[in-house]
Parts: structure tokens; sequence; C-alpha cells
């Protein structure tokens, strides 16, 4: 399978896959806090308890750096591809 991102029909795909990743890394990070004796309480309270985020904002935290990291062209332009926008903005002409 190609890099997600040299093919827009991958970038569909990788999404997915990570999605179903996410859920499966949550889901043991639920188990695990379950582990400890002294923490009988709902999972968002065991996050907090341990000062442990969801993964899904551990996800979205990821996805503003490696932005950040492009805005400030912090990669090397050679790694990361070429997108060009046309003046379009999601569907907006």
């Amino acid at each position: 399978m190609e890099p997600c991102t040299s093919n827009p029909e991958n970038v569909t795909r990788c999404r997915a896959c990570d999605r179903n990743t996410v859920d499966k890394l949550e889901q043991v990070q639920k188990r695990a806090t379950k582990l400890i004796p002294e923490l009988s309480k709902t999972y968002s309270e065991r996050l907090k308890i341990l000062n442990l985020p969801t993964m899904k904002y551990r996800r979205h935290r990821g996805d503003m750096i490696e932005l950040f990291k492009i805005i400030k062209e912090i990669y090397d332009s050679t790694s990361v591809p070429d997108v060009e926008t046309h003046g379009i903005i999601r569907g907006f002409n």
C-alpha cells in the first residue's frame, strides 16, 4: 500500500485505519486503568485522577503539532507532499 499522503484515495483509507487503531488503543487504556483497584470510578474520572488524556485528544494534539511544523516549514520540503488548493477551501469557491 502507498503512503497515505501520496494518493488522495489512501488518505480516506488511512483515516479509517487510524480510527480503528485509536478505538483499540482507547479500549486498552480503559482496561489498563481498570486494573488499579483503588480507582473504581468511571473511565473519565480515572483519566482525570491519573492525569491522562483521551486518545481522541492525543490524536488532535498530534495533528496540530504536525500542522504547526508544516506551516513553520520545519519539515524538509521533499518530505511533505505539495498540495495546491487553487483558492478552493473545502468545496467553497
